[in-house]
This record gives structure tokens, C-alpha cells and sequence, in this order.
């Protein structure tokens, strides 16, 4: 048995642990006794799920800790990000947030768990919403979530549903029928320069029977 230290507590895991490192809990700082961390470091997994322009799947990948911004990005060019070819700085940030991360940032565990993560040319999708012929519109990161646009959408800085209206009802790709997913990012819809995304509010079809 090894014996690995974590904050004030110790657990023991058997000596197979090499080959299968990711048994080791995921949202805490691991320290081997005896041994420093960059010694370890390669030893080390963090799992990434990964959404962006070009990757329209959520894509589960393993990257060593303290990964930077920087090798996220050529993670998810390997995912189908497109290379910028303009010049264009990739934007990256967590689902749902505004503020992207900074360039050189590392990424430990405790930013990393359970949460994902967006890469894309565009820094912000403009998005508009029409509903009966009226619109409204707004600006989010591309790592919002579809449910996020509908809640916005819905509530009160948009139509200003009544809460059974909003049960009833789901965001449609204008000019089509694609109704994405709620955990769906946005920016998963677009591609660079076209960062602009119209939906449409339409009822919800309930299963028969």
C-alpha cells in the first residue's frame, strides 16, 4: 500500500495506483509521502470536458495538473477547434460565465470539477429571440448555456413569461427545427466571424399517450 497525504488526512491506495491514478478522489490536492509535486506531477490526471466552436459534443479529456489555458486550447484544437487565422485570440471560459481566462492561467482541480469548459474565436455570440413577431436581443459569452438564453428569454428583461408559459414552451434555431439541448453551450451554434445565433420561443411538443 502507498500512502498519499491531503490537507490533514491520510489514504492509503494500492500499489496498482500508477495504472489507475484516476481512482484517486478528482477534487482534492494529492501529495505523495516523501516525494515532491513536480515529481508527481505526470503521474497526475485531471479530467476536462471540453465544449466549443467546432466541438459540438461535450468531449470528456485527461490532462495533468496545473494544466495551462494554453494547453487547453490545443486540446481542443485536437477536438476540431479551428486554428485562428486572423490573429483571432481563443476565447476560453467556464459554462455560464462572462469573463474569460486569462492566458497563462493554470488550472488546478478545485477549478476543474465538474465543470465545463468552452473554447471559440468568437468572444461573444450576439443572440436574438423572437417571439409572436416581436424580438429581443443580447449579448452572452459562448460558453452560455441554451438554458441560460431561455431563462433570460423568458423572464423579466425578456417576455416576461408566467411560469406555465415557460414550462410549455422551448427555444428553435430560427429558419429550422433544431431544438438544442439546455446544457448545449451557444457558441457550439456559431462559427467564427458569424458570431450572431436567432431563435424563436415555440411550444414545447409533449409525448401522446
Amino acid at each position: 500500500m502507498t500512502s498519499f497525504t491531503y490537507w490533514n488526512s491520510t489514504v492509503s491506495v494500492e500499489n496498482k495506483y500508477i495504472d489507475s491514478v484516476t481512482e484517486i478522489p478528482q477534487s482534492i490536492c494529492v501529495y505523495h509521502t516523501g516525494s515532491s509535486y513536480n515529481q508527481l506531477k505526470g503521474l497526475f490526471v485531471m479530467r476536462l470536458f471540453v465544449q466549443g466552436e467546432g466541438i459540438n459534443e461535450i468531449e470528456v479529456v485527461e490532462v495533468e495538473a496545473d494544466v495551462t489555458v494554453e494547453e487547453v486550447i490545443q486540446k481542443a484544437h485536437s477536438l476540431g477547434l479551428p486554428f485562428s487565422e486572423t490573429g483571432q485570440e481563443i476565447w476560453v471560459g467556464f459554462e455560464d460565465e462572462v469573463a474569460a481566462l486569462e492566458h497563462g492561467t493554470q488550472l488546478s482541480n478545485g477549478d476543474l470539477d465538474d465543470r465545463r469548459i468552452h473554447c471559440h474565436r468568437c468572444h461573444e455570440v450576439k443572440v436574438s429571440v423572437w417571439y409572436n413577431n416581436l424580438k429581443t436581443e443580447e449579448g452572452f459569452s459562448p460558453a452560455t448555456t441554451v438554458k441560460r438564453v431561455f431563462e433570460w428569454a423568458t423572464g423579466p428583461d425578456g417576455f416576461n413569461f408566467s411560469p406555465e408559459d415557460a414550462a410549455e414552451s422551448i427555444l428553435q434555431v430560427m429558419g429550422g427545427s433544431e431544438q438544442p439541448a439546455s446544457n448545449v453551450h451557444i457558441g457550439s451554434l456559431v462559427e467564427f466571424p458569424n458570431c450572431e445565433l436567432q431563435f424563436e420561443i415555440v411550444h414545447r411538443d409533449r409525448p401522446q399517450g
